[in-house]
């Protein structure tokens, strides 16, 4: 019997070691540290991490220069590094930072962007935004390698690396200020042209016009971001980013503006506390400059009109803080 037990602890160590031989998966976030990685190397001295609003553009835009690009363009000093993709967020720049703070290859500036929706329930409980394999991959290591190794068998057996559940996603709350709306599977309807005024008065309310708090998880983020760029001498470089507010105040009238200025303040005042420079864009472009009626309901994503005049913004507040 002790034999046979033996027999197949070796069997399933030999399964373990060929699996780690052979069982190698490369994620689409590999491309992205390898992009990065590449940057460094090549003596960038800023970087710009973002989202989507980086890239938005209008279908009919012919125009689809990048924020980034623009940006590039308006501070011809600066050797200007881009790792941005769609629906990232505080959590996720917080493991590129640290890992940035242990590359050998130093920096001077990172440049973020605050997307106030990021911190709704829509965006923050989303499961598939939780970034779970790229962190994991950030802080390599012997679970990153497991990872790769073993990521096919397990999903294979249906077993994922989401931390937050579907059923747990549309479970939560909505709050309209600190009142309570309902959950996020009332607003979880089909993205669609039919939508009606108090459909997109929904969205708006799921996506903005929660009171944000200095214990909400993505702030307690931002903040060890501002802290890991003082310990190792990396300036952040904050920025909260415009929202088409003049058609959302339709909506929500007198209210909607100041949702969004309390928002911002509790942001800007807890940044200053840390002595990290935040530049706020949240109402500073009207409604000409987005794209939302692309996807029918207002949001922060720009069009061309947008991304410049971002960008002009921008190159001003490097240049302040240079």
């Amino acid at each position: 019997m002790k034999a046979l037990i033996l027999k197949l602890a070796l069997l399933f160590i030999l399964v373990i070691l060929v699996q780690l031989v052979v069982g190698h998966h490369t994620f689409e976030i590999d491309s992205r540290i390898d992009s990065l990685d590449k940057q460094l190397k090549e003596g960038i001295d800023t970087l710009y991490l973002g989202d989507c609003t980086n890239t938005s553009h209008r279908k009919w835009e012919r125009d689809r220069r990048t924020l980034a690009y623009i940006l590039e363009r308006k501070i011809p000093g600066y050797k200007l590094g881009v790792l941005t993709f769609n629906s990232y967020h505080m959590d996720i720049y917080l493991e590129f930072i640290r890992y940035i703070a242990k590359s050998k290859h130093k920096i001077k500036r990172v440049i973020i962007p605050i997307n106030l929706r990021s911190f709704s329930p829509s965006w923050d409980r989303m499961p598939q935004y939780q970034f779970e394999k790229e962190k994991i991959l950030l802080k390599r290591g012997i679970y990153a390698l497991f990872l790769r190794a073993f990521y096919r068998p397990l999903r294979l057996l249906g077993i994922d690396w989401y931390t937050i559940s579907r059923e747990e996603y549309l479970d939560t709350p909505v709050f309209n200020g600190t009142l309570r709306c309902g959950k996020v599977c009332d607003y979880n309807r089909i993205y669609s042209k039919k939508y009606s005024k108090e459909d997109i008065k929904g969205k708006i309310l799921l996506f903005y016009m929660f009171s944000l708090s200095q214990e909400h998880r993505k702030i307690r983020s931002m903040l060890s971001i501002a802290g890991i760029g003082h310990q190792n001498n990396i300036q952040i470089l904050f920025y909260i980013t415009p929202i088409d507010y003049q058609s959302c105040e339709e909506y929500f009238q007198g209210e909607f503006t100041k949702r969004i200025n309390e928002n911002s303040s509790l942001i800007k005042n807890l940044l200053k506390k840390e002595k990290t420079a935040v530049l706020d864009l949240s109402t500073a472009l009207d409604s000409s400059c987005f794209t939302w009626k692309d996807t029918f309901y207002p949001n922060e994503q720009l069009n061309i009109s947008g991304r410049e005049k971002v960008g002009e913004y921008l190159s001003l507040f490097l240049k302040e803080h240079n």
